[in-house]
């Protein structure tokens, strides 16, 4: 089976991809910036960049992909329009793998708890992480739970 991580630079979906190859996935781990990717610990991982935000990057990284763990969160450094771009890149990315056939998408996101990371009482990405959720409900291939962290 074809499995594709995205968010991969980051360290928790680096070490879901390198579980995944462990037990005999074919993994391919989408990133932003292959300059920026994890140290290949695992040489039969290969990499593809796309950016979610930017939908025509995201057909080549999606095409013969069975299933798709969506683990982007679209805070890039600025907490000013967080919910716009996290919600366009979800949007691009169900439309992609709807069109690539991609049977599965997993998506983890997360509803609430105390984040220090300067967004305000309204608390931003905890109420945009339930409109995401939204979107792969209606895309037909989201699998996803929220967590209460």
């Amino acid at each position: 089976m074809k499995v594709l991580v995205t968010g991969a630079s980051g360290y928790i979906c680096w070490q879901l991809a390198e579980e995944l190859s462990a037990v005999g996935y074919d993994v391919t781990c989408m990133v932003r910036n292959a300059a920026r990717a994890p140290q290949l610990h695992c040489p039969q991982i290969k990499f593809v960049e796309a950016d979610a935000l930017q939908a025509e990057t995201l057909p080549p990284a999606l095409n013969g992909i069975d299933v798709a763990y969506y683990l982007i969160h679209s805070m890039s450094g600025r907490v000013g329009g967080f919910e716009l771009r996290d919600r366009q890149a979800a949007h691009n990315f169900a439309v992609a793998a709807k069109q690539c056939g991609v049977r599965r998408v997993i998506y983890s996101g997360w509803t609430g708890g105390d984040w220090s990371l300067g967004f305000s009482a309204s608390q931003e990405p905890a109420r945009n992480g339930r409109g995401v959720a939204k979107i792969w409900a209606a895309s037909g291939r989201g699998a996803g739970r929220h967590h209460r962290w």
